[in-house]
């Protein structure tokens, strides 16, 4: 009785560590319906091999487990289709793990469970809590009860409550309380993602105000050089000049705009192989015109090294990035971009020769609204920190007061590709 206590555990047990990888598994996911599909057929696969290696009890041609569980709750959470491979996969198991001996009685009893599992799984998701247990449990107490009747006229001796234990109670028993595990599991990772909405729904909501303001002041700028403009007392020297401010003060608000954009509803644009001495290249190009305008000297350094994104968002990132070392040196100074490769991830180590940072002001980085620029808005390393994340990357950051600050950028290379540039 012992062993029969002990193997009961292990079958449950099993099937609540299946529960807990799919628990990590659905915080990390892509959410997927498909990809949800396979983990639930994965996760019940792995239940019920335990389950069959390690049964309850053998006699005669029968061999008593728990594999109904996990064959029931990954039928009725992933549909036919999971139901349909599940019956395949305890097939082919039940034939490897005991042979052929009383595989034709096996073979009825789940030729008829499969079928009606399809038919309860098809609203067995908009139930309520109380509704799914009773009928997940009426499920496995009708197959435990088919079981146990087909038992007995084949050797009615074998009836006791040992028996009815193992066969009539615990698999039911032990069906209820993984349905409502379950459904914890799955309420805790929706309520997760509601509140993650909700607070993203609050700091956008905060950061329109701030866009609203910001935008302002520029496009106030321009009207005001605008109307200058249109008085037409003005030499063309300074029309030049009122005209290359205005402009200006347009690029800023369109920024400003942009950041915004980015961060509330990232793009679904093409992914593809990015090479990353290729496009830094190209953002080096753009940044000269304003590193000159700061006396900042550009340095950098590239190696074949590729990564899979959005290239439009890998140029935005480290644009925003550069941009900000740019404006920490207003005396002139340098500023390298460097590219190494460590592991399987390409480091793209953005260095200035700037103000620097505080410990505290570090570690803030990325924060709505936080900003070491007087007239930043924050924007800018909030879309650093989100367009990394969406790449899979990291971002670490040293730096020292006055002395300058170091980005890393570290981004998972594709395929461990490499491509020789011309």
């Amino acid at each position: 009785m012992a062993f029969i206590t002990e193997v009961m555990i292990m079958n449950i047990l099993s099937i609540f560590a299946s529960l807990f990888v799919f628990q990590i598994w659905l915080e990390r996911s892509s959410h997927i319906r498909y990809a949800k599909t396979k983990a639930i057929f994965g996760f019940s696969a792995i239940s019920i091999l335990w389950c069959m290696v390690f049964p309850l009890d053998k006699f005669d041609s029968f061999i008593l487990d728990l594999r109904q569980v996990p064959i029931i709750i990954g039928s009725l959470y992933g549909g036919p289709i999971v139901a349909v491979g599940l019956f395949l996969l305890t097939l082919i198991a039940r034939y490897i793990f005991f042979g052929a001996d009383g595989y034709l009685t096996f073979l009825l009893m789940y030729l008829l469970l499969t079928p009606i599992l399809i038919y309860f799984s098809r609203k067995f998701l908009q139930l309520t809590l109380k509704r799914k247990i009773i009928r997940s449990t009426m499920v496995s107490l009708g197959f435990s009860l088919f079981i146990l009747v087909i038992i007995t006229l084949f050797n009615s001796s074998h009836l006791d409550a040992n028996l009815l234990l193992k066969l009539v109670i615990f698999p039911p028993v032990s069906m209820g309380m993984i349905i409502y595990i379950v459904e914890i599991v799955l309420n805790n990772y929706h309520l997760r993602q509601e509140l993650i909405k909700s607070e993203k729904l609050a700091v956008i909501s905060h950061l329109a105000a701030s866009i609203s303001h910001e935008v302002r002041n520029p496009l106030t700028a321009s009207r005001g050089f605008m109307q200058l403009l249109q008085q037409g007392y003005t030499s063309p020297e300074k029309m030049r000049t009122f005209l290359d401010i205005a402009i200006k003060e347009l690029d800023r608000a369109e920024g400003i705009i942009q950041d915004y954009l980015t961060f509330a509803k990232p793009a679904e644009d093409k992914k593809e192989a990015i090479n990353v001495s290729s496009e830094i290249k190209k953002i080096v190009e753009i940044l000269q015109p304003l590193a000159n305008m700061n006396s900042v000297e550009l340095d950098f350094s590239l190696a074949p090294y590729m990564v899979f994104g959005e290239r439009s968002k890998f140029k935005q990132c480290v644009i925003n990035v550069a941009k900000n070392a740019i404006e920490a040196m207003p005396e002139g100074g340098k500023l390298s971009l460097h590219i190494e490769r460590k592991g399987d991830y390409v480091y793209l180590n953005v260095s200035d020769t700037g103000v620097g940072m505080t410990k505290e002001q570090v570690d803030r980085l990325g924060e709505p609204f936080f900003t070491t620029r007087e007239k930043g808005t924050g924007l800018g390393m909030m879309v650093v920190y989100s367009i990394v994340d969406s790449f899979g990357g990291k971002v670490k950051v040293k730096s020292e007061k006055g002395l300058g600050t170091t980005f890393t950028i570290l981004l998972p290379m594709y395929k461990n590709a490499v491509e020789v540039i011309g």
